[in-house]
């Protein structure tokens, strides 16, 4: 069966608003989510973690940072490595 060309955009019309109806599209793209991801995995970090950082000592808990970042990126759908470091540099305060 042969397709023209405008029945194979109205199937990819149709097969997006689909996939974006599900939930498994998003808009928004990384760099939109990222600043939300940023923000939800620094509220989530412990006040004393944060002002551990803030006395130099952030290499003690780098590790911790991260695995309380991981579900909130997974869920979210940005890169944990990058969101974490982020979110130390904002609990050091640079």
């Amino acid at each position: 069966m042969k397709l023209t060309k405008r029945q194979l955009k109205r199937i990819i019309r149709e097969e997006y608003t689909r996939l974006k109806r599900k939930g498994l599209i998003n808009e928004m793209g990384m760099r939109g989510n990222h600043a939300a991801c940023v923000q939800k995995c620094f509220a989530a970090i412990p006040p004393m973690m944060k002002q551990i950082c803030k006395l130099g000592m952030a290499h003690t808990v780098t590790n911790d940072i991260y695995h309380i970042c991981a579900p909130i990126c997974d869920q979210m759908g940005c890169d944990c490595d990058e969101v974490s470091a982020e979110v130390e540099a904002m609990c050091c305060g640079r």
